[in-house]
């Protein structure tokens, strides 16, 4: 068996398209952000939702989808998340809102999961029901 340290670059890029093709099989908009909040990776349903390309999702903090006006308070809620990781549910009572590019706001279900990638670093998938 190959110690992780042993593995070629090229398969953990493998291993990284073999994700996003399996994040495109879901029947939710998803984003992937590391322990910064850093957006990773999206399916193409998070992009039709929110009317941002994926590559301008990528790269910029979560809170890009977050409304101005809950800015303050998400922030907080992200660290309180990361002192107790684990899966979460949060907005089934409708009070969670997404921004999207045109500055529309869809009431969203998010559900927060945590996981380790294959470079040990956290990564947090946000299932996002609308």
């Amino acid at each position: 068996m190959t110690d992780e340290s042993e593995r070629c670059p090229s398969d953990l890029d493998d291993q990284l398209l073999d994700l996003h093709e399996l994040l495109e099989t879901m029947p939710d908009g998803i984003a992937l952000r590391d322990e910064h909040g850093v957006i990773r990776d999206v399916n193409g349903l998070l992009a039709t939702l929110t009317g941002f390309e994926p590559g301008n999702l990528i790269g910029q903090d979560v809170s890009i989808l977050v409304p101005f006006r809950e800015r303050s308070s998400f922030s907080g809620g992200r660290d309180d998340y990361l002192s107790e990781v684990g899966v979460r549910e949060i907005g089934a009572d409708g009070d969670l809102w997404m921004l999207c590019h045109d500055g529309r706001e869809l009431a969203v279900d998010v559900r927060l999961s945590p996981s380790i990638n294959s470079r040990g670093r956290d990564l947090f998938g946000l299932d996002l029901k609308v």
